[in-house]
């Protein structure tokens, strides 16, 4: 679910449109932001195509930043997230366990089609989005 909410997030903001008006549950449909897309654009696109787009985003956004020094080491949390609240009705309860989150994020990887271990786009996910021109700057 998260993978999904993740590129549908993005394909938003690359559209400018507002998270609020269309999160579940909104004022509007799916199929009504669509046809809103479609006639301010006079484009004759699909979800499909708009997650994929999103999903492009994601991907891209997650090479710059590797190109750019960033690593898998820096898909943390601050440490206050792994420690228990102190007072208050969850007083010793809610922290994350490090070692679930470091599991979580190795599922995200998979599921995104990154590398488990680094977290950077695989080759595979990069020519299945056509971003085959950045796979010779992976290597």
């Amino acid at each position: 679910m998260f993978k999904i909410l993740d590129i549908y997030c993005s394909v938003f903001d690359i559209l400018g449109v507002c998270d609020f008006g269309y999160i579940p549950r909104s004022v509007g449909t799916l199929s009504e932001l669509l046809g809103i897309i479609q006639s301010a654009t006079s484009w004759d696109v699909t979800w499909f195509e708009l997650m994929r787009l999103g999903e492009r985003s994601i991907n891209m956004a997650r090479f710059f930043n590797y190109r750019e020094g960033f690593s898998s080491k820096d898909d943390t949390l601050p440490e206050v997230f792994f420690h228990n609240f102190k007072g208050g009705p969850l007083d010793a309860q809610g922290a994350i366990d490090k070692e679930d989150f470091q599991k979580a994020l190795r599922l995200r990887y998979e599921m995104m089609g990154w590398d488990v271990n680094t977290g950077i786009p695989t080759e595979t996910k990069l020519i299945e989005l056509g971003l085959d021109w950045l796979v010779s700057e992976v290597k």
